[in-house]
């Protein structure tokens, strides 16, 4: 049986940066994505300053650049997990991905996990186990991306279909990312509820519908990059925390 420190649930710029700060760590994602919290609720697109405080996260935010993801005009949050890919093969963080606890057993010194992936059951036992999932409150919100034939769009039609709703630049000219506050508890539903509402706008077309909510004034698990807008910086909030007395 594999033996870890620490056995992290749910991948995140903020987990990655735990784990690269940390010995003995190994992240568990049940999706097939490493970056959850800002790839997959599409939040973020909204461009936040931020200057490094370490050299891993200069060397992160150097591959943003190199691959052109943040500019002047926002940040290009799409492909924000292609870098973070990069930046924890890299360095030899160990993930797995399409992987679901099934079961845990503790004792006085650990946990013993069982998790389910593509190669079947596996047992793993961990000194500590940091469940980044939980999130208590907030409004849901899902991000829908969406382009109009001009630039110049009627922000008060979007308003009156969607109130309540930001509505941000994209990172492509031309193309911008609505918040949709919707009443739903399952994303289907919501989806639904966009639809109906998107039918009273002309000239504008859906381009992508997040496959996560984002929510907004929730209280986060300290490893979630939900008080993050700069991936950068979450990634540098799992480092700080991996320095404490945790």
């Amino acid at each position: 049986m594999k033996k870890y420190k620490t056995l992290i649930i749910g991948s995140s710029f903020s987990s990655i940066g735990f784990a690269h700060a940390s010995e003995d760590v190994l992240i568990v994602e049940q999706t097939e994505m490493a970056d959850t919290s800002f790839y997959m609720s599409q939040r973020g697109f909204e461009k936040c300053d931020y200057t490094p405080l370490t050299d891993a996260g200069r060397e992160l935010d150097s591959i943003f650049r190199e691959r052109g993801v943040i500019n002047d005009r926002g940040q290009n949050v799409s492909a924000f997990e292609i870098c973070l890919c990069r930046f924890a093969e890299k360095h030899g963080i160990n993930i797995y991905l399409k992987c679901r606890v099934v079961e845990s057993r503790s004792d006085a010194s650990g946990t013993t996990v069982t998790l389910l992936h593509n190669g079947g059951l596996e047992d793993v036992y961990a000194e500590r186990i940091i469940d980044t999932r939980r999130l208590n409150g907030g409004k849901r919100y899902l991000a829908v991306i969406f382009d109009a034939p001009e630039r110049e769009i009627d922000r008060a039609l979007i308003e009156s279909a969607f109130p309540s709703s930001p509505v941000r630049d994209a990172f492509y000219e031309g193309r911008y990312v609505l918040y949709a506050d919707v009443d739903a508890e399952d994303i289907n539903d919501a989806k639904v509820e966009i639809y109906r509402r998107w039918q009273k706008l002309d000239g504008c077309r859906i381009l992508y519908v997040a496959h996560a909510f984002y929510y907004s004034d929730a209280e986060h698990p300290r490893l979630s990059d939900g008080h993050y807008k700069n991936p950068t910086e979450a990634f540098e909030g799992g480092i700080l925390l991996a320095g404490e007395e945790f």
